[in-house]
C-alpha cells in the first residue's frame, strides 16, 4: 500500500511535474480520500498514505504556484469500486450503503481539477465528515472512527 500510495504517486508527479513545467502549463490530479483528514485505527496504513497524498498534493502546488502546473487533490468518499472488495470491507456499513457512483465522483474532481480548486470532496455527507473531522477533538476522533472500523 506505500509502494502504490506513496512511493508510486511521488515518482509518477514528479516525473510528470517536470514535464509539464517545461511546458508551463499542466494539471495534476492526485486521489486522497476523506480518510486522510484523520487517523484510522484498523485501516492506519491506508489512512496515513492518504495523508500523505493531501499533504504532499498541497505542498506540490505551493511549490508549483507560478509554473503553470496546478495541483488538485480529490477526497472522496466509500466510492463504488473494487477496493472494499479488495480491502475486506464490502460487508462494512459504510461500504455496502453509502458508497457514491465512481463515475461521478471522477468528473467532479475532473471539474474542480479545471476550476483549480486545490482540495475537493464530493458529496455533502463527506464534506460533513471532512468538517467534523477537522474541528472534532483528535481523540474523539480517533474513537470513532476505532468503533467504526472495529465492528465492519
Amino acid at each position: 500500500m506505500i509502494d502504490l500510495n506513496i512511493k508510486a504517486l511521488v515518482h509518477l508527479t514528479h516525473t510528470l511535474a517536470k514535464e509539464m513545467v517545461k511546458k508551463k502549463q499542466g494539471y495534476i490530479l492526485n486521489v486522497a480520500s476523506v480518510a486522510s483528514f484523520m487517523p484510522g485505527p484498523f485501516m492506519s496504513v491506508y489512512y496515513a498514505s492518504k495523508s500523505f497524498v493531501l499533504s504532499f498534493s498541497l505542498a506540490l502546488q505551493k511549490e508549483l504556484q507560478g509554473s503553470g502546473v496546478f495541483v488538485t487533490t480529490l477526497c472522496p468518499g466509500p466510492t463504488k469500486t473494487s477496493f472494499a472488495t479488495n480491502a475486506n470491507i464490502h460487508n462494512h456499513f459504510l461500504a455496502s450503503k453509502f458508497q457514491d457512483d465512481g463515475y461521478k465522483v471522477a468528473s467532479y474532481g475532473f471539474l474542480a481539477m479545471l476550476k483549480r480548486k486545490k482540495v475537493c470532496t464530493y458529496g455533502w455527507k463527506n464534506k460533513i465528515y471532512v468538517a467534523l473531522g477537522r474541528i472534532l477533538p483528535i481523540r474523539f476522533v480517533t474513537n470513532m472512527v476505532y468503533y467504526l472500523q472495529k465492528y465492519r
